[in-house]
């Protein structure tokens, strides 16, 4: 379920990949289940999963998703090259972990798929 903080934190997300690359980045609206966000200026395409986790702070634990009902979803299913996890601090500060999605499946056992692989153009 997207939150109203969720939808802010994206577009935060967003800013930063623009800033990092200096390029347009490409949200989509709506639902939709392979990525959050895309960086492409004709050479490349930076796709990102963004993921926002209130209970982190209280827990001290990342939660990823792998699978929900028997099926493969979250980091798993994605398409994304890059998993943007935000953890709220207190209410003005979000700590945020920046982390390669090839490196997360290999790190839980997940196998990689071809989709996932950065595309330089």
């Amino acid at each position: 379920m997207f939150s109203p903080t969720h939808n802010i934190f994206e577009l935060m997300v967003a800013y930063y990949y623009y800033r990092k690359y200096g390029e347009p980045v490409f949200l989509p609206v709506g639902y939709f289940t392979q990525h959050d966000g895309t960086v492409f200026n004709g050479r490349f395409d930076r796709r990102y999963e963004v993921k926002f986790d209130a209970y982190a702070s209280l827990s001290n634990n990342l939660a990823l998703e792998i699978s929900c009902r028997g099926t493969p979803s979250g980091l798993a299913s994605t398409k994304a090259f890059d998993w943007v996890h935000g953890v709220p601090v207190n209410k003005d500060v979000v700590k945020c972990f920046e982390l390669p999605v090839p490196g997360l499946r290999v790190e839980i056992g997940e196998p990689i798929p071809e989709p996932c692989q950065f595309l330089a153009r």
